[in-house]
């Protein structure tokens, strides 16, 4: 065979593939879904229109199939941690004892540490575990205040998304002793409000 007329055969299938890959997306107007009939003894499987059963509905001795590029929602990805085991502080006015920088995102946040009085005598103090655009300005926070003498464990969580990235800050003032301090956050898909 000539090399023209090979060149001609593969043109008019490249036509013909074309034609019937475009007949095939025609036939498929159920809202992309496509419905086929699986042949229950040989496992032959044909597709047809649900609309107008052609070429024709499922016989008995076929069983119906139905699939979409849809499926359904899978199980959620695996969550971003971060976390930060800062050293021990004496925390005067707003001291700042832990920091950590988050990328975008929603976060639950959470603050663990110990605090005392290096005299063991009561004292008063303040810890603000907060989130936002710098450390002095929080959009959100919550805080412990009250007397502390020997030592004292406490836990602050807080919830908040951030637009941009932006820091997980624990303020305490006082003159108490901030140690054992943990500060984690992890990222999760959304927060929701009850």
């Amino acid at each position: 065979m000539s090399r023209s007329k090979k060149l001609a055969v593969v043109v008019v299938g490249a036509v013909a593939a074309l034609a019937i890959g475009s007949f095939a997306v025609a036939a498929v107007p159920d809202a992309g879904v496509v419905h086929a009939c699986y042949k229950k003894d040989s496992g032959a499987l044909r597709v047809y229109d649900n609309a107008t059963n052609q070429p024709k509905a499922c016989t008995d001795k076929e069983a119906p199939l139905d699939w979409s590029q849809q499926g359904p929602k899978g199980d959620p990805g695996v969550s971003d941690g971060y976390i930060t085991r800062p050293s021990p502080v004496v925390a005067a006015y707003q001291t700042t004892a832990a920091s950590l920088f988050l990328p975008p995102g929603s976060y639950v946040i959470s603050a663990k540490l110990q605090g005392y009085s290096p005299a063991f005598a009561n004292v008063a103090f303040n810890c603000v575990l907060g989130a936002g655009t710098n450390l002095q300005n929080n959009d959100v926070g919550a805080g412990v205040t009250g007397a502390i003498g020997m030592p004292r464990d406490l836990t602050l969580t807080i919830a908040h998304t951030f637009n941009y990235g932006a820091s997980a800050v624990l303020n305490c003032s006082g003159g108490v002793v901030i140690e054992n301090a943990v500060l984690t956050a992890v990222k999760v898909g959304e927060l929701h409000t009850s």
